[in-house]
């Protein structure tokens, strides 16, 4: 699961990116042309890195932001 957190994290700005554009677009757009589900970037990422749903993602990822913190302080 860290591994993936981790992995998710490079993903998040690439994909914060994509979000930006699909908002000023209008929404997700689909193969058809027509607009798809409006999905939320940790729920995209979580898809990208195999982790369950968008919320373990975030749960995950305040987690390996606590662990970094703590080696960055000893």
């Amino acid at each position: 699961m860290t591994q993936k957190a981790q992995e998710g994290k490079l993903w998040q700005e690439i994909e914060k990116k994509k979000a930006k554009k699909r908002m000023l677009s209008g929404g997700y757009p689909t193969d058809n042309g027509s607009e798809g589900e409006k999905w939320e970037v940790r729920n995209i990422i979580a898809d990208k890195v195999g982790i369950g749903s968008g919320r373990t993602y975030e749960c995950a990822k305040v987690a390996i932001d606590k662990i970094d913190f703590n080696d960055d302080i000893m």
